[in-house]
């Protein structure tokens, strides 16, 4: 995954896999067999920036696409549409597609200042943990509900986010976007500053049940 403008071919060898951005910059997402032979090529297109993210394999062989974007977004990879709108300079993005990169569902992370990814994992179960940067406020639930919260200064708070798979049902996204548990620092109550920084992967922070 990644980012381009204009127009390029994915594909490596003789044939042409073109994709064409539809803003400024576009994420795109390509899916390639061992000899390197396009499977699938999706773009990301919208009205302003989008960002290709980071990719997590499951081990229920489920590939998540974990990333940020702006403005007015097509998230859905399909012939159809679903359109959603940045509550800030970068609302973040989940999509999940099959092992051959066909393309299945959708969600978003809506805040209404500034949202950045960091990290995503699951566990055997197949719950999705992802990890970010935020200030102002952040609903964490992706459903049609809502589940909100602040940063407590002008300065990004960590949080660590767990989406459940309601007893390992896996049917789609909708498994998991509802959060299960969400954790992040709250200086305000510190008496002094502190400063967190996530780690690049998310498999270095140990999660204690």
């Amino acid at each position: 995954s990644g980012g381009f403008s204009g127009s390029f071919d994915l594909d490596p060898g003789l044939g042409n896999t073109i994709l064409t951005s539809g803003g400024s910059m576009d994420a795109f997402i390509g899916v390639f067999n061992l000899n390197m032979m396009p499977l699938a090529a999706h773009a990301i297109s919208g009205t302003m920036d989008q960002f290709g993210g980071i990719f997590h394999q499951t081990d229920k062989d489920e590939i998540y696409l974990f990333g940020a974007f702006e403005g007015t977004v097509d998230l859905d990879l399909s012939p159809a549409t679903n359109f959603f709108l940045a509550g800030s300079t970068n609302d973040g993005y989940l999509l999940k597609f099959d092992t051959i990169g066909n393309y299945q569902s959708c969600a978003s992370l809506v805040c209404n200042h500034n949202f950045i990814y960091r990290g995503i994992t699951s566990d055997t179960c197949g719950n999705i943990l992802l990890t970010g940067l935020f200030t102002g406020q952040l609903d964490c639930d992706m459903t049609n509900g809502t589940f909100q919260i602040n940063s407590n200064n002008t300065l990004s708070d960590a949080l660590l986010m767990k989406y459940n798979s309601y007893g390992c049902s896996i049917t789609g996204l909708a498994d998991y976007i509802k959060p299960e548990f969400i954790v992040f620092p709250n200086p305000a109550k510190s008496g002094s500053n502190i400063v967190v920084k996530i780690p690049e992967l998310i498999e270095d922070v140990e999660i204690i049940d």
